[in-house]
């Protein structure tokens, strides 16, 4: 019961420019059980290292997850944040095992496959990429990371005008 989505790249389709993104930090309580020392950064380091940040705690939901997204979406478009840091707490994100009951019971993935999703996403600011580059890269990122109970359910398309003077580099 999978769906595709599709996305145009035309200049005038990609109005973020993620170079305006805050600094992005992705923290998990360290009694998560998906936590890992040495691999993740904790709250509690974050609460001391990061005293002058926004902070969003990411719900155990598909809209949570998508909230945390389009809080560093919202913060590059508006264009005011580039040098601010916005801590992403995904503490509250389920483990990776645990059934999801609205899914017949599959295991849920936990947090870590959208914390490294959003990590790669970071990757773009600064990259020196056009606009639609920038967002055909954003959205890979973020499409790889989406399993529902580990089973892959979307296929992606991606579009460009054949007369774009871009056309070519966009096809390789």
């Amino acid at each position: 019961n999978g769906s595709g989505v599709g996305r145009a790249y035309d200049d005038d389709m990609c109005v973020v420019n993620w170079d305006n993104m805050p600094t992005v930090h992705i923290v998990l309580a360290d009694s998560h059980p998906d936590f890992v020392w040495g691999e993740d950064e904790s709250v509690r380091e974050a609460l001391h290292k990061y005293r002058k940040a926004y902070w969003f705690e990411v719900p155990d939901s598909r809209e949570g997850w998508a909230q945390a997204v389009e809080k560093i979406e919202v913060m590059a478009y508006e264009k005011k944040y580039k040098d601010d840091v916005l801590v992403l707490d995904f503490s509250k994100v389920r483990e990776k095992g645990r059934p999801i009951g609205g899914m017949q019971n599959r295991p849920a993935s936990g947090p870590k496959p959208l914390m490294q999703a959003i990590r790669r996403v970071t990757t773009v600011k600064n990259a020196g990429m056009n606009l639609w580059k920038q967002a055909m890269f954003v959205d890979h990122y973020l499409a790889e990371c989406v399993l529902v109970g580990g089973a892959r359910r979307s296929a992606r398309i991606a579009t460009k005008v054949w007369t774009d003077s871009e056309i070519f580099e966009f096809i390789n």
